[in-house]
């Protein structure tokens, strides 16, 4: 089964357009980008769960609850899917979602059970929300006045997609030189553009295991060496549930067993060279001759600084 929630916040849209207020949705489009049979396409549902915010105007802009029922369509093209029959224009009826604000949280279920293609080719699913907003240069100044400057956000390597090599070597250690060790390198051309002092602000490695497996990985060794930063940083830590995190998902403190030895790590530019190094014993590369692991992905969350807006 898969279910996916979250969230539109309010500064994702002010970031593009500063000064829009009142912003309503009109229409949303739900793309699955996969390897889907043009015949099967896909059987999904997207639904607002709870209540969406919008700003009003006034002598003072402020943000108000828009209170609309929950509404759910069902999807079943895998290329801007709206839960409509395009053709059926009925314009005395509301589209699924209007009027609801565009901050709001989110529920796409897509069950495997009525999906029969592989999960493992889906590349992305994309969001498209067209809305209707009115605007005012005054409240664009206030806006832009409260925007950060930083700004957070993660970032996916998939060892079995964008690092097919290393992939292929943990797959075969006995064809290596390293068994069950591999190097890597993220760059400058990884990140956005137009930001400038990157920083990495956690990172988490995460084991994709197979339907049913519940295998932990012991003592994995992630080593980073930042570009003119001097020796590698990091160290072993263990998986728990598959993940290992330089945080816990509750913002507490870590703990034992955790990623501890990476916190070095912290702080520096994400452009270097990294070392994955797993335990070359029988169970862990049984794992992969098994293929209980269908995939390992290093997520970087940076933090980094945005251009000045211009006045």
């Amino acid at each position: 089964y898969r279910l996916m929630r979250f969230n539109t916040m309010m500064d994702m849209f002010d970031r593009d357009f500063p000064g829009h207020y009142l912003r309503l949705i009109r229409r949303v489009r739900t793309s699955v980008i996969a390897l889907i049979p043009t015949v099967t396409g896909i059987h999904a549902t997207l639904s607002t769960v709870g209540t969406s915010r919008v700003v009003i105007g006034g002598p003072v802009f402020q943000k108000i609850a828009v209170r609309r029922n929950p509404e759910t369509v069902a999807l079943s093209s895998p290329r801007d899917a709206t839960g409509l029959f395009e053709l059926d224009q009925q314009p005395e009826l509301l589209l699924p979602f209007e009027g609801t604000g565009v901050e709001a949280s989110w529920e796409f279920r897509m069950p495997k059970a009525s999906n029969l293609f592989d999960y493992s080719t889906i590349a992305d699913v994309i969001l498209t929300i067209e809305y209707t907003a009115l605007n005012d240069f005054g409240y664009r100044q206030e806006v832009i006045q409260s925007l950060s400057t930083t700004i957070s956000s993660d970032i996916p390597f998939s060892f079995r997609n964008q690092f097919a090599d290393q992939w292929f070597d943990l797959n075969n250690p006995e064809q290596t030189a390293t068994p069950m060790v591999v190097r890597f390198v993220t760059t400058r051309e990884d990140f956005p553009p137009n930001l400038e002092d990157l920083r990495i602000q956690q990172v988490l490695l995460a084991f994709l295991r197979a339907a049913g497996s519940s295998s932990e990985v012991s003592g994995s060794s992630l080593l980073f060496t930042e570009d003119g930063g001097g020796g590698p940083v990091g160290g072993a830590a263990n998986t728990v549930e598959g993940v290992i995190s330089t945080r816990r998902a509750d913002g507490k403190a870590i703990r034992a067993g955790d990623a501890a030895s990476w916190i070095p790590i912290l702080g520096k530019a994400p452009f270097g060279d990294w070392e994955l190094a797993l335990p070359a014993d029988p169970v862990t590369k049984a794992l992969f001759a098994n293929e209980e692991i269908e995939d390992i992905l290093l997520v970087i969350t940076y933090s980094g600084r945005t251009p000045d807006w211009p006045s």
